[in-house]
């Protein structure tokens, strides 16, 4: 098991994609904490299927907006598993316009939780992990069609994001890494099946495997090489 007895938190597990990546880490060996409505159909089977793998599921309420937020979510996982290992944040769904149609306010919304989110949430997960002692890793991951304004944007700001961090962790043994699945993978409804390639890479990312890898973007699915991986 590539992620035994390790604590990972999903962001928006409620999405199709967090849902699988949930399932296949618990399938890994991990114990599951996931950030979503707890009253929510999703939330309740994303739980029975870590359960029915024999492994601990919570469901932690909120979002990480702002730093308290964020750090009240961890706070929330630590108490709950009694560890944190692994961040995974899934990008939250982009309002779907185009450059020349997204309005003001439904953009600046998408960036409070899609980038200040992100780097709320990062930040958090990093003080915890290097205050453990024994560091961690930190898989943002996007699936969103690249044509809307704000994925694009949302993108570039978190492949950035990650990659300066990546450097800056180093030394605590905190690993930052990125992964993109391509349309027309990134399109998929509940079908789970349709992210199997996606959560390969996602696990790997998470496991000691990947302790030296850290700064990375890995592109998978139709519309790109398999697997190609940047620095």
């Amino acid at each position: 098991m590539l992620l035994k007895d390790k604590v990972v938190l999903v962001i928006n597990a409620e999405l199709p994609v967090g849902k699988a990546i949930a399932i296949d880490c618990a399938r890994h060996g991990a114990h599951v904490a996931i950030n979503a409505d707890p009253m929510t159909r999703q939330a309740a089977e994303i739980l029975s299927a870590i359960a029915a793998l024999g492994r601990r599921g919570y469901c932690v309420e909120g979002q990480a907006l702002e730093a308290s937020s964020a750090r009240a979510l961890v706070a929330d996982v630590v108490q709950a598993l009694g560890r944190f290992d692994v961040l995974i944040s899934c990008a939250a769904v982009a309002p779907p316009h185009d450059f020349l149609t997204t309005p003001a306010d439904a953009f600046q919304r998408a960036v409070k939780v899609g980038v200040t989110g992100t780097y709320a949430a990062l930040q958090a997960a990093a003080r915890q992990m290097i205050a453990q002692g024994w560091g961690g890793a930190i898989i943002a991951v996007n699936t969103e069609p690249p044509g809307q304004a704000f994925n694009a944007i949302a993108y570039a700001e978190t492949q950035d994001l990650m990659q300066m961090w990546a450097d800056t962790l180093r030394k605590d043994e905190v690993r930052c890494n990125m992964v993109r699945l391509d349309a027309p993978r990134a399109q998929a409804g509940a079908d789970l099946t349709a992210f199997d390639e996606l959560t390969g890479p996602v696990v790997f990312l998470a496991s000691d495997l990947a302790r030296n890898v850290s700064g990375t973007t890995i592109r998978v699915g139709d519309g790109a090489p398999l697997a190609m991986v940047t620095a």
